[in-house]
Order: C-alpha cells, then sequence, then structure tokens
C-alpha cells in the first residue's frame, strides 16, 4: 500500500480561500469482510470541503469553529484547535458521519463515526488491514500545535447491517484540486486468515465506489472449512485400514 504523503498549502488570497495541493493525494478505505466497519485514513481538509468551497464562493475566510486563523506574512494558514473539538466531540463525529454516503448493493445503510483520531502530518504507521486501521484510530491523539493543511484524521465508522455489494460516494462537495493533481481512493476489503482484497479508484467519489469482493477462497466459511477437514481425516484412516487388512492377507 504506498505511503499517504501530503503537503497541502491554504492560502488567503484577494480571490478567495484556495486550496493548494502540490502532490497527488490517497485515501484508505478498509472494510471488515462483513461490511459492519470501515477504516478510513485521510488528509483533514478533505473533511472541510464544503466550508473551502464557501469561502472561495464568498471570498471570505474559513469558517469552522474547530479552526482557527492566523497570518504567516502576507499569506494566511490556519491551525485546527484540538479543545474546540475535545469540547464537543459528538459534534465533531457528526460532521465525519456525512462525509460518505454507504450502501449495500445499492441500498443506503446508515454510517456513524464512532471513533476518530486526529494526526498532526501524514502518519508512516501501517493502515492496510483491519487489525493495522484499528490499533492505529485506538491511539489516543495528541495534536500539538496541528497546521490545518498538513493534518490527517482516521475515522472508524460503523454501519448498520445490509446485504449486498458494499459501496460509497462522498455525500458533500469536492475539495477544490488544482490541474494534475489527483485523488486515489484504496478500497480494501480485509477477511480473517484470507489475502487482503484492493481495488483503487481515481477521483473524490462523485459516483459510487464499490469495494471489491471476496474471492471464493475468503467466503468459504470456518465451518466449512472445517468439515472439509474432517471427511478427509475420516477417508484417509478408511484407506489405511484397507491396505492394512491387504498386506495381512487371508487368514488360514
Amino acid at each position: 500500500m504506498p505511503v499517504l504523503r501530503l503537503l497541502v498549502i491554504l492560502v488567503l488570497a484577494a480571490s478567495g480561500a484556495k486550496a493548494h495541493l502540490t502532490h497527488d493525494q490517497e485515501r484508505v478505505f478498509v472494510a471488515t469482510s462483513d461490511g459492519r466497519t470501515v477504516f478510513l485514513r485521510m488528509p483533514l481538509p478533505f473533511a472541510f470541503a464544503d466550508e473551502i468551497a464557501a469561502a472561495r464562493e464568498t471570498r471570505r475566510p474559513l469558517a469552522s469553529p474547530y479552526l482557527r486563523r492566523e497570518l504567516s506574512g502576507t499569506a494566511a494558514r490556519y491551525r485546527v484547535l484540538a479543545e474546540a473539538i475535545d469540547a464537543d466531540e459528538a459534534a465533531f463525529r457528526s460532521r465525519l458521519s456525512a462525509l460518505f454516503a454507504f450502501d449495500r448493493g445499492g441500498t443506503p445503510v446508515e454510517a456513524a463515526a464512532s471513533a476518530f483520531r486526529l494526526h498532526p502530518r501524514a502518519p508512516r504507521t501501517a493502515f492496510g488491514s483491519v487489525s493495522s486501521a484499528q490499533a492505529s484510530v485506538a491511539t489516543e491523539s495528541t495534536p500539538l500545535d496541528v497546521v490545518f493543511s498538513d493534518s490527517v484524521v482516521e475515522i472508524r465508522f460503523d454501519l448498520s447491517a445490509g446485504t449486498g455489494s458494499l459501496g460509497l460516494r462522498r455525500s458533500g462537495s469536492g475539495l477544490a484540486l488544482p490541474d494534475g493533481v489527483d485523488v486515489v481512493n484504496w478500497l480494501v476489503v480485509d477477511a480473517p486468515g484470507s489475502s487482503l482484497s484492493t481495488v483503487a479508484v481515481e477521483g473524490q467519489l462523485s459516483e459510487r465506489a464499490a469495494f471489491p469482493p471476496l474471492t471464493e477462497r475468503q467466503t468459504i466459511s470456518w465451518s466449512w472449512l472445517a468439515l472439509v477437514v474432517v471427511l478427509a481425516l475420516v477417508f484417509v484412516l478408511a484407506i489405511l485400514r484397507i491396505r492394512a487388512r491387504t498386506s495381512l492377507g487371508p487368514r488360514p
């Protein structure tokens, strides 16, 4: 899995607020095999795309209780107010919950951001499996002096039950990107004891993107596997008994 790298500079110019991304961006979605939990790691500015779009349209600074604007020379940048997030985590989780619309076989399912973690910059820790993603999100955040344009968020989504293939699309506005800068979404399904199923989808998910289906080897349940092993052992023992009797020959 390619390492998530981000260099974002938010500049408040006379023409309004613009998001300048100088590298291609990556978002990693890791789903459990039952489709009930999805982990996400992505640059935090994607979670404020609506506010950034509104600021560009009105040519005013970003208006968010979670961000503080400060001047740096002739430009402006923003810092994440961790204390504001801590003061009302429920409201921040509600914002995260509304970022994407999930479905099972085309039928919408509810998704709630049950946990999140902020990073001051792109982490180098693994995030390509359920175990690594779960461990990373569960670790307590220590975001000191977080620059908004450099920060990364990890989210755990808990989904309601459903049937059919798991899919998603973004719910709100896309983040304004300059020419030549793309977004790659890695959609991963992790089944216990099996290899990962992964697809890469380009763009900001304005249309539905489907997670990869489980391979045949992944869909075999452990109960069926145990039954096959038991039957194989019975067959081998039967063959051994037949050979043993044959080697002894007829009794006189």
